[in-house]
């Protein structure tokens, strides 16, 4: 029997998430509290089965890719990045420890991968993800801003190579 991958499972639930939500907003005879039960059923079943399909410490740049979580920061932005804080730091605006400190946070945001909102609810508890800002924290399931641009978080992850 042929396995089904990460992908399809993910877009297999998303399809089945669009649907209840496209019969929520169909059938206008449902009455509101039945169609929020509904909506709420349904996100909880999506989250569950998230949280069955997805090993979050597997997870592949090309799946990332594939469930919509985006893209930071290129090896070319990094660089960018620390030419000017280098010229920051010849002015004399900074100091060399604060210099150290912001360099390393910029190359630890390298190949990181922001989560789309939808997968929040799903992250485990206990994983270490990284901001945009390259600090890095365990999640504990409340620690980290869920505000969303263009659809993810500004915490991620680095997935692992394909």
């Amino acid at each position: 029997m042929e396995q089904i991958s990460l992908e399809d499972k993910v877009s297999n639930t998303l399809k089945w998430l669009a649907n209840q939500i496209a019969c929520i907003q169909v059938y206008k005879k449902w009455d509101e509290e039945f169609k929020k039960e509904s909506l709420n059923d349904a996100w909880q079943k999506v989250q569950e089965q998230f949280k069955k399909d997805i090993d979050w410490n597997a997870l592949t740049e090309n799946q990332c890719k594939a469930l919509h979580f985006g893209g930071w920061q290129s090896e070319e932005d990094i660089e960018k990045e620390i030419s000017c804080l280098q010229s920051e730091l010849d002015k004399g605006h900074l100091t060399k420890k604060e210099f150290d400190k912001k360099v390393s946070k910029e190359k630890n945001t390298l190949g990181l991968r922001l989560i789309p909102l939808y997968l929040y609810p799903s992250l485990p508890i206990g994983i270490t993800l990284t901001s945009i800002g390259g600090e890095e924290r365990v999640f504990d399931g409340s620690n980290i801003s869920t505000d969303v641009r263009f659809g993810c978080l500004a915490w991620g992850i680095k997935p692992k190579k394909d």
